[in-house]
């Protein structure tokens, strides 16, 4: 070998002993404190949402069938569009969950049950809209964002 090939060069580290910025102490505070506040709001709002009573169906934007979810037993919906069903629904122990649905992804089967006010499955190939309602009439008028 000759000398040239075999040149060894010698590194001095003298910046290793300076501060290097990084996950402290402080930063897994503020991301402890971030995550139980979000755990917080996520438990807060389950407790808060309150139990409907009924099932609204809408397909294509049309109101299809209203359910009751109280005192339901065990209730299957074929929910028909243009004459073939496309979503299967399933309302049993006052819960609603889609079983069955003729689109290529079935988000709308993977959304689990709904038994809160205000809960939704959507089914967008199809058009079918699942909602959780509270009252017998969901009709009104007034505008919750501008009140009129």
């Amino acid at each position: 070998m000759s000398a040239k090939g075999s040149i060894i060069t010698e590194h001095r580290y003298e910046d290793m002993d300076k501060k290097v910025p990084g996950f402290g102490i402080r930063d897994f505070i503020f991301l402890a404190c971030i995550f139980l506040g979000l755990l917080f709001a996520f438990l807060s709002q389950r407790k808060i949402a309150k139990p409907g009573k009924y099932v609204l169906v809408t397909v294509s934007g049309q109101e299809y069938t209203k359910v009751p979810l109280v005192n339901a037993v065990s209730l299957t919906i074929d929910i028909e569009k243009d004459g073939v069903v496309t979503n299967i629904l399933h309302v049993e122990n006052g819960a609603a969950f889609m079983t069955d649905a003729e689109c290529p992804d079935k988000l709308c089967v993977k959304q689990g049950k709904i038994s809160r006010l205000n809960e939704t499955i959507v089914c967008l190939p199809n058009e079918v809209v699942v909602t959780v309602t509270g009252e017998e009439t969901q009709e009104s008028d007034i505008d919750a964002v501008s009140g009129r």
